[in-house]
């Protein structure tokens, strides 16, 4: 009723009653959508290259490159970088190979070393120089791996494995790769969480050492029910390795030994 005598139109949209029609409309051109009504049309972007001037969208095409960058848009081409190392003089892209690293620090980009960064490192100089540098147990660890200097090695391994504020899952990790005897038995035959001295034992490869495991007076299960609890450790696939005794692991590999000795 309230346009009985017509409407008042606003572009394509009556102002009084909210009916539209299909004509006069007022298009947004760069999101192609009527403003009265909500119709749509193609986009019509006003392009100055890759970049429209209107409304800033971006076209991957008819960019106007400065080196590795685009002048408009900011997009980069990678085959087109001006490396020093790590990193880009022209745009300040880091790529992950390139680094110069001087005490666990990259000088150039200023990241920190990672164990996946060790992973691909070959220059035993450089290894060196971050193993007695870190701080970080995982690092030392994956440094560890790597290094020519067995006893640099064996060193960093210890350090770990012997390091109660170290997680067990590192420490195992570090046990698996020791060969000094003296340290597996202090593990083995130590106050240690069970699953680290069975570790341990396995590693052992002196009789003697396990013949005093074997002929131990005290019963060792590889893990209580209380440590269990307490740790809230991962390395329980069944209640079985609860009942296990240590000395019959220890007793398992005296066998072994002699079988291959």
């Amino acid at each position: 009723m309230a346009c009985l005598f017509g409407h008042k139109w606003n572009s394509c949209k009556c102002s009084k009653c909210g009916k539209t029609r299909d004509e006069q409309h007022d298009f947004d051109l760069c999101k192609g959508k009527c403003k009265h009504c909500g119709k749509t049309q193609a986009e019509q972007h006003s392009w100055n290259g890759c970049k429209c001037s209107r409304c800033g969208k971006t076209r991957d095409e008819q960019h106007d490159w400065n080196g590795c960058i685009c002048s408009r848009c900011g997009k980069r081409r990678n085959d087109k970088h001006s490396w020093n190392g790590c990193k880009c003089s022209s745009c300040g892209f880091v790529r992950e190979e390139g680094h110069k690293w001087v005490n666990c620090k990259c000088t150039t980009c200023g990241r920190e070393i990672t164990p996946k960064d060790i992973e691909k490192m070959t220059d035993q100089s450089l290894l060196c120089e971050i193993a007695k540098n870190t701080d970080s147990p995982a690092l030392g660890v994956a440094v560890a791996k790597k290094l020519s200097d067995d006893n640099l090695a064996q060193t960093i391994f210890s350090n770990v494995a012997l390091n109660d504020k170290v997680s067990d899952g590192l420490r195992v990790e570090a046990i698996k790769m020791l060969t000094d005897q003296i340290v597996l038995a202090d593990i083995a035959q130590g106050n240690s969480f069970g699953t680290l001295r069975k570790v341990a034992i396995e590693r052992l490869t002196d009789q003697s050492i396990l013949s005093n495991i074997v002929n131990g007076e005290t019963k060792n299960f590889v893990c209580s029910w209380q440590e269990t609890v307490n740790e809230g450790n991962d390395y329980w696939s069944s209640a079985k390795e609860h009942t296990l005794d240590l000395r019959d692991i220890a007793r398992k590999r005296l066998v072994e030994l002699q079988k291959n000795g």
